[in-house]
């Protein structure tokens, strides 16, 4: 299990079952959020990532020129990444998981990968894993602070 920090993400991957769990832990601005985005991207296809778990608690409401660049610039990479089960946690943000709700149904056809959205990061954990990565414990869940 390797774990580390990169502003504004910490990530812990488990390179034997390709699973990666990424969590928003930076102040936000757009050219930060920008910049962490596109390296979230790097990180998963650098990674030959299969699960990830993207948690994004704590970030503010996307601003409508934020839910632009995403479907314009990032939402198009994905299917070129190798991932296939995506969990999106947006536990207090409602309003955030539907504006990516949104822009996943409107690029769907872009979309390879099976994405489910939760309220918390266990129960992602959980959708994630499966009997072939039942190894998982509940340690190698947490993140370092």
């Amino acid at each position: 299990m390797l774990a580390s920090s990169f502003v504004p993400w910490q990530l812990s991957f488990d390179p034997q079952h390709q699973l990666l769990r990424q969590r928003w832990s930076g102040q936000y601005s757009m050219q930060v959020f920008r910049q962490a985005m596109q390296q979230a991207l790097q990180v998963v296809h650098e990674l030959r990532v299969r699960r990830w778990l993207f948690e994004l608690e704590g970030l503010p409401h996307l601003r409508l020129e934020d839910q632009a660049w995403l479907s314009a610039a990032l939402r198009p990479g994905l299917p070129l990444l190798p991932v296939q089960q995506l969990a999106i946690v947006f536990s207090s943000n409602l309003y955030n998981q539907l504006v990516a709700e949104s822009i996943m149904a409107t690029d769907a056809r872009l979309n390879r990968c099976d994405m489910q959205f939760f309220a918390d990061a266990a129960a992602a954990g959980e959708w994630l894993t499966d009997p072939a990565t039942a190894t998982l414990g509940a340690a190698q869940w947490r993140l370092s602070a």
